[in-house]
């Protein structure tokens, strides 16, 4: 099972099977049309999915080794081997490869690995892509001659890669975002530290996550300072956030992360817009209830989803019908879909309509605002 939130949708692989739901106006749900939808439903009948990756305008997808793509193409970011401006409604194969495993949608850039080779195309302006010349991409390319890649993540104009335990990272870099030193774009992966054991990272719009040997680091943001102490300075280097030895799993979303620890769920503000927060402390990610089952998180812009004893959990925004659950305005717990056959068969809960959702507690002009989980 896999789960992932874009911008205003939701992505599930149960079974071999993609389900997609929310706002489809760029049709990235690969349904067919440009009707978005409130209640999860099929993209096809194959039942061989194995990865998907979203961002607000497109879609990448693995089935049975083939990379497939859908939504929109203005710069190259479906790999079709042409941009433009029509949009792809229903996945169309990329290329002829069949030995594909990972992909990763960035805001413009698309990112993939196959037979442990790193490809890139789609958006080039900051060299996200990894081609140092700039410009756009309208069909992978292989970023190096490695082929010992493990995993990448692709945010908003930059990117990171696992290889061998070492994270790297390349592209813009005005945030302090790629962990290698202050503001200089690059223009090739480049080894961020010494360290050998990471093993899982995550890219945020402007802000970077990873986990080496169960520690949760970050690094970027710009402003944002280390979560611990709002007086030091923005961190360009990766910065270790708290003190424990049991992260997981971590996700970036546009302005909360998801992250588990010892298989609890937990949540916390990464990134705020408004002048008047700037600078402001964030408080450590905070435990979501007393459930210690958790498997799953990812985070969306303002919606989430979670597994946790197999089945998916959805909570957040659904203005755009992104959570999956019918007649709801917005869920502020976790709500459950139900992973069996009839996985998708949802019931309307009057009760929770027109409830304000709170994303996370974060200290506003010195009040801390309430968490309603």
């Amino acid at each position: 099972m896999k789960i992932l939130p874009g911008k205003d949708a939701s992505f599930a692989i149960v079974d071999g099977r993609l389900f997609s739901w929310g706002e489809n106006s760029h049709g990235q749900l690969g349904l067919g049309g440009l009707l978005s939808t409130d209640t999860p439903r099929q993209v096809g009948a194959d039942s061989d999915w194995t990865d998907i990756s979203s961002s607000g305008k497109f879609t990448l997808g693995i089935k049975n080794g083939e990379l497939w793509s859908w939504g929109t193409n203005n710069f190259g970011e479906l790999g079709l081997g042409f941009s433009s401006s029509i949009k792809e409604s229903a996945p169309v194969r990329v290329g002829t490869f069949s030995d594909w495993a990972q992909v990763s949608a960035g805001h413009l850039h698309s990112l993939a690995i196959r037979n442990g080779e790193l490809w890139g195309w789609g958006g080039n302006w900051s060299c996200e892509a990894g081609y140092h010349m700039g410009g756009t991409l309208t069909e992978p390319r292989r970023i190096g001659e490695d082929s010992t890649w493990d995993s990448v993540s692709a945010g908003r104009r930059f990117s990171l890669a696992l290889k061998e335990g070492r994270l790297f990272s390349w592209g813009d870099n005005r945030h302090d975002q790629l962990g290698t030193g202050r503001g200089q774009l690059r223009a090739t992966p480049v080894a961020v530290g010494e360290f050998s054991d990471w093993t899982q990272i995550s890219a945020g719009p402007n802000i970077s996550f990873a986990i080496r040997n169960g520690e949760l680091y970050s690094f970027g943001g710009g402003y944002i300072r280390p979560l611990e102490d709002p007086k030091t300075p923005p961190r360009n280097r990766p910065f270790r956030v708290g003190d424990r030895f049991d992260w997981t799993h971590v996700s970036a979303g546009e302005e909360v992360i998801l992250a588990i620890a010892n298989n609890h769920l937990f949540m916390s503000h990464i990134e705020c817009t408004s002048s008047e927060l700037r600078g402001r402390k964030r408080i450590p990610p905070v435990k979501v209830g007393d459930e210690s089952t958790w498997e799953q998180v990812s985070s969306g812009r303002d919606h989430f989803l979670a597994v946790k004893d197999g089945e998916i959990f959805s909570w957040g925004s659904n203005s755009r019908g992104q959570l999956g659950l019918p007649g709801l305005d917005s869920a502020s717990t976790p709500h459950s879909h139900h992973s069996s056959v009839d996985f998708f068969q949802l019931k309307k809960d009057p009760s929770l309509k027109k409830r304000r959702v709170f994303l996370l507690a974060l200290f506003l002009q010195e009040t801390l605002l309430p968490i309603e989980f």
